[in-house]
């Protein structure tokens, strides 16, 4: 299995390369006078990417628990310096990135993998204290506010659906779990009426037409190119609407292949993620509510939300949210972190399983009186 996921890896890699150079090389020409120059720093970052992948891969999980707490502090200090004046890019009203010299970075992705990491090092204990549960809240609320802060909320499906599933796993249910269904979206409705700029892109969702000279105009461009797709796409190289938002080979991917591949092609491009999924899977049944288990489940749900949010912006079913699609998408620190996420998933189904006795303590669940 673990070999199956890498290779499906290595053709989403090639996907990804004859995809961007579709997208992109036009106007790489013009900038650039290179037409190759996306493709060139996506393979560049890939081979960065699988060499994380292959380390992580190789570790063994149970060490992560003691690194978590430092892991989850540098993700939180690397997330807050894009709203440093002198290191933030702004774009499109969003801040999500920072430049050093020539190094320009997002860090809010390795800030999801460390935090994933660490609420699973939290939720393996329970019961949980006072002061744990106090701490644990707060910094995944960190977590949330700096995704909210951006303000384009790319984050934020990337946090809770992964922390959410780890909680199921680890016995969390009932009506504490409600109790946070209920906070969480009364601070998301919230941070979005009062923020114009999420009002904006979420009044372009809904009258993509009315608003097409602003808010809108990547909505109705994103519209004509699936709707003209058909099963086989008007072929590749030939995409006319998505490579016309400026984003087709980031944000939009999913939507420029299934214009110039068509939904056959396109869909059959999201089965390669199947190995994700199976790992997954496996890790819920396999390892159960221990740490490996919540950290391979928090991977795999990082990875899966990651495509689902993506394919439901590019169908435009929910409003953009800046997610990429994995391994597919053009971006350096979205394909680092994922590759980093696969890794330790490969790691968590690579370990030797444990004894019952031991995943009973680990988890908390105490062992019967003899």
């Amino acid at each position: 299995m673990p070999g199956l996921a890498v290779a499906s890896v290595i053709l989403l890699t090639a996907a990804s390369c004859a995809l961007l150079f579709s997208a992109a090389s036009q106007g790489e020409v013009a900038r650039y006078d290179d037409a190759f120059h996306t493709v060139y720093r996506q393979l560049g970052q890939a081979a960065a990417g699988l060499i994380v992948l292959a380390l992580l891969a190789l570790l063994p999980v149970r060490r992560l628990r003691k690194l978590a707490p430092w892991g989850v502090a540098g993700g939180l200090l690397m997330a807050v310096l894009p709203f440093v004046p002198a290191l933030g890019i702004r774009s499109g009203g969003a801040v999500r990135q920072f430049s050093l010299g020539a190094l320009r970075w997002e860090p809010g992705q390795i800030l999801v993998v460390t935090l994933l990491v660490w609420t699973a090092s939290v939720l393996v204990r329970r019961p949980l204290g006072q002061v744990r549960r106090f701490v644990s809240v707060g910094i995944v609320a960190a977590g949330l506010l700096i995704s909210m802060l951006q303000p384009d909320f790319s984050l934020l499906p990337l946090i809770l659906v992964p922390v959410a599933m780890q909680a199921w796993l680890s016995g969390v249910r009932g009506r504490r779990a409600l109790q946070l269904v209920i906070a969480v979206t009364v601070v998301v409705v919230g941070a979005a009426v009062v923020n114009p700029y999420i009002g904006r892109r979420v009044d372009g969702w809904m009258r993509p037409q009315a608003t097409a000279h602003e808010a809108g105009r990547d909505y109705v461009l994103l519209q004509r190119g699936v709707s003209s797709a058909g099963a086989l796409g008007a072929g590749y190289g030939k995409g006319r609407h998505v490579v016309r938002t400026g984003e087709a080979k980031s944000d939009y991917l999913f939507a420029h292949a299934v214009e110039e591949l068509g939904f056959l092609r396109a869909f059959g491009l999201l089965m390669l993620y199947l190995p994700v999924l199976l790992l997954g899977i496996r890790a819920v049944f396999v390892r159960g509510p221990t740490f490996a288990g919540l950290v391979g489940v928090g991977m795999a749900g990082y990875i899966l939300t990651a495509v689902g949010v993506h394919a439901a912006v590019n169908l435009r079913l929910v409003p953009v949210t800046a997610i990429h699609l994995p391994f597919l998408s053009f971006g350096g620190a979205s394909l680092v972190a994922s590759m980093a996420a696969l890794g330790l998933l490969i790691a968590v189904n690579r370990e030797p399983e444990a004894k019952p006795s031991a995943a009973k303590v680990e988890s908390g669940v105490p062992l019967p009186a003899r």
